[in-house]
């Protein structure tokens, strides 16, 4: 699968371009690999990442974000991370994982180390492309699930957020939550404008959904 990468660098406008595009096929795999461990039958995909492959929104985004939305004691982060590692590791990836599961929102980060070096975009052997696995283990009520199966770079059947409930995690995220570069939220925000959603008053049975407190992560 390598051969894959290679080529899309080799077609990117750009070697800012094909970085994205390399990190973007890693998520695909990653979620791929969720799939195949059966993550999908308690998490829910949202965030920018989800934006972009559900709906294909012109921005990149770094992290792959999560809900844990059912069966709870069918979750289980660090197998899902094992499987992650299986799956590439078998293709001859240098990968490790740097894990924070100690608090309500679990983090890895699934670090590919030379891969940039390899397909001739870094003179350096040793960097590293990180991508960023979050799972929000007491998201918010209220979302609305839905299932889309997509191609991007791979066959996927992802179990999301439904694009209101994307609108509001986006308005949380802006309003609740202070971060260093909140404009990225925003322009996701501009999405749902672009496309005139009517999303602004997302309820489940009658009640508002809740935006939670700055003190999740």
């Amino acid at each position: 699968m390598k051969a894959y990468l290679q080529k899309l660098c080799a077609e990117a406008e750009s070697p800012l371009i094909a970085q994205h595009l390399i990190r973007e096929y890693l998520q695909a795999r990653m979620l791929q690999s969720l799939q195949s461990a059966g993550a999908m039958q308690t998490l829910a995909f949202h965030g920018g990442t989800a934006l972009r492959f559900l709906y294909d929104i012109p921005r990149y985004s770094e992290d792959l974000d999560c809900a844990l939305e059912s069966a709870p004691d069918a979750y289980n982060f660090r197998a899902y991370l094992q499987r992650i590692a299986r799956d590439l590791s078998a293709e001859a990836y240098d990968l490790d994982f740097k894990i924070n599961d100690k608090r309500v929102v679990h983090k890895a980060f699934v670090r590919f180390r030379g891969l940039l070096h390899e397909l001739g975009l870094s003179p350096h052997a040793s960097e590293v492309l990180a991508v960023k696995l979050e799972v929000d283990t007491n998201p918010p009520p209220g979302a609305r699930l839905a299932t889309t199966s997509l191609k991007r770079h791979v066959a996927l059947n992802l179990h999301h957020h439904d694009q209101a409930s994307l609108f509001a995690g986006k308005l949380h995220a802006v309003l609740y939550r202070f971060i260093a570069h909140s404009h990225l939220d925003l322009n996701a925000l501009y999405y749902y404008f672009a496309v005139q959603l009517n999303v602004l008053s997302i309820t489940t049975d009658g009640n508002p959904m809740r935006l939670p407190h700055n003190d999740r992560k």
